[in-house]
C-alpha cells in the first residue's frame, strides 16, 4: 500500500537531495581550488603587506568554503526533514 510512497521518498532523497548536495560540494570545491591556486601563485611573487594580505585572504578562502560547505548540508538536512514530513502525511492520508 504504501510502496509507491516509499519509492518516490527515496528517489527524491538519492536524485534531489543527495544529488544537489554532492553537486554543490562537487561546485564549492573546484571554486577554491581555483582561487586558491591563483592566492597561492600571487602570494609566491609578493612581499611585504601585499604577501600579508594574500595569506589573509587564504585564510577567508578556507573559511568561506567551510561556512558554504556547513550551509549546503543543511539545506540537505532541511530538504530531507521536509520531504520526510510529506511522505508520512501522504502515507497517512492513504
Amino acid at each position: 500500500m504504501f510502496d509507491w510512497e516509499v519509492e518516490e521518498f527515496q528517489r527524491d532523497v538519492h536524485v534531489l537531495i543527495l544529488g544537489t548536495l554532492d553537486a554543490a560540494k562537487t561546485y564549492l570545491s573546484r571554486e577554491l581550488a581555483d582561487n586558491l591556486a591563483k592566492t597561492e601563485s600571487d602570494m609566491e611573487k609578493a612581499t611585504g603587506a601585499y604577501h600579508e594580505h594574500l595569506v589573509d585572504l587564504h585564510i577567508e578562502l578556507r573559511s568561506y568554503h567551510s561556512d558554504q560547505q556547513r550551509f549546503v548540508r543543511n539545506m540537505a538536512v532541511v530538504a530531507l526533514a521536509s520531504r520526510l514530513t510529506h511522505a508520512l502525511h501522504q502515507m497517512a492520508r492513504s
